[in-house]
């Protein structure tokens, strides 16, 4: 495997597993749809079961058709869910803490900082990741309408309603801006 090979897997899986840990509602739509498939499955075999063992199929039958609408479901949400978090990796949750066509070789500090190479691409990784989240949170807050893709805000029965979707996604935005503040504080020894 070339070295860049290695950047391209190194980054693609940090900016999955960011992905992961900035969008726990992904995570758990995946793991939903999952247990959705097991669950649809595990229920067409006993309703086949059922059907066949000659107890009958009027109570079979329909529990195997629930069962695979079950596990239709299930893999919509697995899908869409990966999907997701696949777009997120790739967008607002992208890290880059490997360089493509690096000669290597610098693994010692960095000039000035205490830093060595890598722990210097992490840390510019994370002050961008936190300058786009600060950015985005900016323009969110000026227009939150203009963000409403799924159309929370527009559908909201209720003003009361409409503000707390509002304020959750500004949480949750603060939220983001702040841990990627701890880990460049950590990274430059700040604690």
């Amino acid at each position: 495997m070339t070295l860049n090979n290695t950047a391209d897997v190194v980054n693609a899986l940090a900016s999955l597993g960011n992905a992961i840990l900035s969008h726990p509602e992904e995570v758990t739509a995946l793991l939903l749809g999952l247990l959705g498939i097991l669950g649809g499955v595990g229920g067409t075999a006993g309703g086949g079961a059922v059907c066949l063992s000659g107890v009958g199929c009027l109570a079979g039958g329909p529990a195997a058709a629930a069962s695979v609408a079950l596990v239709a479901a299930g893999a919509t949400a697995v899908g869409i869910a990966g999907s997701s978090l696949i777009q997120h990796a790739q967008t607002d949750s992208s890290m880059q803490v490997m360089n493509r066509n690096s000669a290597g070789g610098n693994g010692g500090a960095a000039e000035g900082n205490g830093l060595s190479a890598s722990e210097q691409r992490v840390l510019k990784s994370l002050e961008d990741q936190r300058d786009s989240h600060v950015a985005k949170l900016d323009a969110y807050r000026a227009n939150p309408d203009a963000y409403d893709n799924r159309g929370l805000l527009e559908n909201a029965a209720t003003p009361e309603i409409r503000e707390s979707i509002i304020s959750g996604r500004i949480n949750h935005l603060e939220k983001e801006i702040r841990g990627f503040q701890q880990q460049i504080d950590q990274l430059r020894g700040r604690r």
